[in-house]
């Protein structure tokens, strides 16, 4: 391990007082996973690879996409429809044949969590999934694993370190799934392209910060990042305290609350009742096979900015917006509601 290439390569962090040698053998030890390759995984991946982790994990089971490039600095044009995880692994490898990278390419849930995480000494959380995040939270806290907490929200951001002895959990934060959905809306929201990039890199140093117990980390605490106003704010995290971090943080200023009907109900409706609805499918959702007698107009996510105004015709309806995505869904709904449209959600079950 002790070569020339190891001398060379990790020179810059050998001059710093606070890593040095044995600080960068203590890197070299280190087993961090990524869960999440995404704007928020991508810069922590890279940072962290190229910092000389020993081994990093990588949770990701979705697919390069043209819409992700303009935020996610692992991936190219050539890599569009490949696993983000096997292009991440190749990357990062490139990066730094000295380390380890296992690629994981499957969603994180309840039956795999445990065992993938048991394997590692700490955990970034990348993730644009609320119920993910109260997986690791909820993983991360029975096997006392500290996390690095990351996430990101049109032009703000906000990082922290959950479950270490002194500090708190994901569920401190947000006491319960439906609560913070309804807080927050969604996540699947217009994003600058920077601002992972900033946050992923201060996650990537908390990580460096608590593998070698340097500095002051943000546990206990809550940084929040504002691009607009090039703006940082670091707040104590106390329990009694978080009503009022929630009025602190610009990420958390709208409830969103939208009506919803599932397709059970639809298909029972009287003819007269259903010329009062225009479903907007947003995905090509197969449900439309089930003949229930409504129109409908398929816009796909992508082109729906610059199509607004075709629905915006159809002021008299209500508009039932199809998306297999919940969380799309009430992006969606959120701004059909803004142009002054009567809106309710699908729900695919009864």
């Amino acid at each position: 391990m002790l070569n020339k290439d190891f001398f060379t390569r990790y020179s810059r962090h050998f001059l710093l007082h606070d890593i040095g040698i044995d600080g960068q053998k203590k890197l070299l030890e280190t087993k961090v996973l990524i869960i999440g390759v995404g704007g928020l995984g991508s810069p922590v991946a890279l940072y962290l690879s190229a910092a000389g982790i020993g081994t990093i994990g990588l949770v990701e089971f979705d697919t390069v996409d043209i819409s992700n490039l303009q935020r996610q600095v692992l991936y190219d044009s050539a890599c569009l429809d490949e696993k983000k995880s096997l292009i991440a692994k190749e990357k990062l490898l490139k990066l730094n044949p000295t380390i380890n990278i296992i690629a994981y390419d499957v969603p994180l849930d309840k039956d795999n969590a445990e065992e993938i995480i048991s394997k590692y000494d700490y955990v970034v959380d990348a993730t644009d999934n609320f119920y993910v995040r109260y997986l690791i939270s909820d993983t991360c806290e029975k096997l006392e694993k500290p996390y690095v907490y990351g996430s990101v929200f049109e032009f703000e951001g906000q990082v922290s370190v959950f479950c270490t002895k002194e500090g708190f959990t994901y569920r401190d934060l947000f006491p319960n799934e439906t609560s913070e959905v309804k807080e927050l809306g969604i996540l699947d929201k217009g994003i600058l392209g920077t601002t992972p990039g900033v946050i992923g890199c201060i996650q990537a140093t908390e990580v460096i910060k608590l593998v070698l117990n340097i500095g002051e980390n943000l546990i206990g605490k809550l940084l929040i990042y504002d691009a607009l106003e090039m703006d940082f704010q670091k707040v104590s995290l106390k329990k009694k305290k978080l009503d009022k971090i929630r009025e602190v943080k610009k990420v958390l200023k709208s409830e969103l609350k939208v009506e919803s009907i599932n397709l059970y109900e639809l298909e029972r409706l009287p003819k007269d009742e259903k010329n009062k609805f225009l479903i907007l499918n947003i995905d090509k959702n197969k449900f439309l096979d089930k003949e229930i007698c409504i129109d409908s107009i398929d816009i796909l996510v992508s082109e729906l900015g610059e199509n607004i105004s075709k629905l915006l015709d159809y002021k008299n309806k209500i508009i039932l917006i199809a998306s297999s995505s919940t969380d799309l869904s009430l992006l969606i709904a959120k701004g059909l509601l803004e142009k002054g449209l009567k809106v309710k959600q699908i729900i695919f079950n009864n």
